[in-house]
């Protein structure tokens, strides 16, 4: 049997919660760190194989 290396891209959507005083300000808030907030949800909605590549007996791409 053989072994491939598939190189995949995904396309992620999330959910987090921002304090702020308007939507205009949550927005900024978010675009200025979107790491400082927890993820309340996220889920995958599309994904596709981007590359594959055989490997050889020592595991390195051919």
């Amino acid at each position: 049997m053989k072994s491939y290396l598939i190189e995949c891209a995904e396309i992620n959507y999330f959910t987090i919660e921002v304090d702020a005083e308007d939507e205009n300000q949550a927005r900024d808030l978010a675009k200025e760190n979107i790491n400082n907030f927890e993820v309340i949800d996220e889920w995958v909605s599309e994904w596709d194989i981007n590359d594959i590549k055989e490997l050889d007996e020592d595991g390195c791409a051919i």
